[in-house]
């Protein structure tokens, strides 16, 4: 970052955010090519993150679990490996869930987080991915949706999960930036 404080502004355009620009709204992801690209991106990092995630979180209560902005269900993924009987959905961009691969474990149901209602039924909402990408106004906005004001209302077991999370965001913040410089230089 040049110029860090500027950043926290919103005053600048950090390179990753061309990158994957329906971070910003919906309408960005009208590209199949920059959906798939920033979804396989994901997915390479999703690994580390939900197996941190899955070690600190227990969701034995829980009954239907669904990822709002999963991408191609990476998380969904390895949920469905530690929790066989868990009822899963995926909830993501028409753009994005085209490329989920078939004979997923979880049902797809396409909408956007900043246009569309959730669907209904889950008992547990996961925002892994949301809560890495999407600005805090975003996320805000979406917790309000969801009916509360913060993540960890009510929620120790979430709380740890951030806790223990955050030490492993500015190396999974390299890497992106690493994959990226790869996948530009061919």
């Amino acid at each position: 970052l040049a110029d860090p404080v500027a950043f926290l502004r919103e005053e600048t355009e950090p390179e990753l955010a061309r990158f994957w620009p329906y971070v910003f709204g919906a309408g960005g992801a009208a590209d199949p090519a920059i959906a798939a690209r920033y979804s396989a991106l994901m997915a390479d990092s999703q690994a580390l993150v939900a197996e941190e995630t899955l070690a600190l979180t227990d969701l034995s209560g829980v009954r239907h679990l669904m990822d709002v902005g999963g991408g191609t269900g990476a998380f969904l993924t390895a949920v469905a490996a530690r929790y066989p009987g868990l009822s899963l959905t995926l909830f993501d961009l028409p753009a994005v869930v085209r490329d989920v691969p078939t004979g997923a474990r979880f049902a797809v149901r396409e909408g956007s987080f900043r246009d569309d209602p959730l669907p209904l039924g889950a008992d547990a909402i996961s925002l892994v991915r949301v809560l890495y990408d999407h600005s805090d106004a975003t996320v805000a906005a979406l917790l309000r949706i969801m009916g509360t004001d913060s993540l960890l209302a009510g929620n120790p077991q979430l709380a740890r999960s951030i806790k223990y999370r955050f030490p492993y965001l500015d190396p999974l913040n390299h890497i992106q930036v690493e994959l990226l410089r790869r996948y530009r230089a061919g």
